[in-house]
């Protein structure tokens, strides 16, 4: 690549100043612990909400919070527009 570059530079060294035996398996085990570290961490940080927010829209049913048409008679006859008590709630049809 760049000339003079620590790639370069490591070519010219003895093998005992090239690195030690243990850098791979320190580089390995701190990789692995930075990862399921942040694995672990996932639960109790707000980036739980971009893995759980698809599988809610993925496995949410279609029929919850669909709105069923109302008619003036309706209204004229009830004299009201929406819900005003729980027990106006009722589930929707599948229409």
């Amino acid at each position: 690549m760049f000339a003079g570059g620590p790639a370069d530079r490591a070519r010219f060294l003895r093998p005992e100043q090239r690195g030690g035996a243990l850098d791979a398996p320190v580089a390995l085990v701190g990789s692995l612990a930075a990862v399921f570290g942040f694995i672990a961490s996932l639960p109790y940080t707000r980036l739980l909400h971009t893995l759980a927010g698809p599988l809610n829209l993925f496995f949410a049913r279609p029929e919850l919070g669909r709105m069923t048409p109302i008619t003036m008679e309706e209204v004229e006859k009830t004299e009201r527009v929406g819900v005003s008590a729980i027990n106006h709630f009722q589930p929707a049809t599948n229409s």
